[in-house]
């Protein structure tokens, strides 16, 4: 048996190869021909359509071929999706099922139909103008969408089970604050039932990262190449949302609460480190033992507020951060007059005065009253 075809979608059931990868099965034993759904209804993405012509269908006479062969149409509402030239030296029965590609919610007629080559006659005795329907799922989301909440110092962990056919992509994203961004771009499945994961890890010195104790919404959208659509509507599909946040280490720092010193304190993280890194306007302060759980800076930045870290080392490497502004009272004042040498204040004279403070300069201008000052 020749066959030569065009078709969108897949051939399927092999039981030899044919030429421009048409699939055929053999069978001595059909007596009737039929054209039927195998998998109606039961995903989002394809129907199956499946054949049985007897050899009666390929029959120019009884045992004698059609001699230039039969041209087998296969129409979706009207519409020709795949077509076949079978050759057969003598008549033989055919078998076939094609995977047709519709996206979700989809009813679609099928109607087949069989031509003699050449005068292009269509060949009768119920071989021609058999019909089925067949239909697809809406769309099936993602299911057991979770988040990970308050077990993970420096990350927040993700999975999902995927229920369609349909998944090209996978778009996460995340929420906080109001503004939300893609965090990631992940390949899909078409396995139905299977797990899959993500890691939102805490990055140094990435604006973009999440930060240690903030709660964020988590999205996850689905891209299908099939349709061109983006299914993220989370009214229809709520499930698609989760929740999550890290491990607090809520680092607090007071504020002008001591004449002389800064405390910090924090929760206990000694289940997630080695050891605690403290830190003040970026320069390392002390490191203390992972059950550390407070600390004094008996020599702070007096006057100004400053950004204290506490970061978390584990097998010699950081692994997260948390910040925390602190201050204490300025101590000292600078005052002073403008006067002639008969002492008669100086007006609109201006003042400059520069100073450093650890490491930092500030400089800063005023101008004189008509006492000088």
């Amino acid at each position: 048996m020749n066959h030569r075809s065009t078709y969108l979608g897949t051939i399927m059931k092999i039981k030899y190869f044919l030429p421009v990868f048409v699939l055929g099965i053999l069978s001595t034993q059909m007596n009737a021909q039929s054209i039927s759904i195998i998998n109606n209804n039961s995903n989002d993405a394809y129907i199956d359509v499946s054949w049985s012509l007897p050899a009666s269908c390929f029959e120019d006479m009884p045992g004698v071929s059609y001699p230039d062969g039969v041209y087998l149409q296969l129409l979706a509402d009207g519409v020709e999706i795949y077509t076949e030239i079978i050759e057969t030296r003598e008549p033989e029965e055919a078998e076939n099922v094609f995977r047709h590609f519709v996206g979700p919610d989809k009813n679609i007629t099928y109607v087949l139909n069989l031509y003699e080559q050449g005068p292009g006659t269509l060949i009768g005795g119920g071989c021609s103008g058999i019909s089925t329907s067949g239909q697809t799922t809406s769309f099936a989301p993602p299911t057991s969408f979770i988040a990970s909440v308050d077990t993970l110092v420096d990350r927040i962990e993700l999975s999902w089970t995927n229920q369609s056919k349909l998944s090209t992509n996978y778009f996460l994203v995340r929420k906080a604050g109001g503004k939300e961004r893609i965090i990631s771009i992940l390949p899909g499945t078409d396995s139905v039932g299977l797990e899959l994961n993500y890691v939102d890890r805490f990055k140094f010195n990435d604006s973009l990262s999440i930060k240690n104790g903030e709660a964020y919404t988590y999205y996850i959208q689905t891209f299908s190449s099939l349709v061109d659509s983006i299914f993220s509507d989370t009214i229809a599909y709520p499930g698609i949302k989760a929740i999550g946040n890290t491990y607090g280490i809520n680092l607090t720092a007071s504020q002008n609460t001591f004449p002389d010193i800064v405390e910090l304190n924090w929760e206990d993280v000694s289940q997630f480190a080695d050891q605690i890194r403290v830190q003040r306007n970026g320069g390392l302060l002390t490191t203390l033992p992972a059950t550390a759980t407070t600390f004094k800076d008996q020599l702070p930045v007096f006057g100004l507020l400053s950004e204290y870290s506490i970061v978390l080392v584990k097998d010699d490497k950081r692994i997260v951060r948390d910040t925390a502004l602190g201050s204490v009272e300025p101590i000292g004042e600078i005052s002073g007059f403008v006067r002639t040498r008969d002492g008669f204040g100086l007006a609109r004279v201006e003042v400059k005065y520069e100073t450093t403070i650890s490491d930092r300069v500030y400089r800063d201008s005023t101008t004189t009253d008509y006492t000088g000052a």
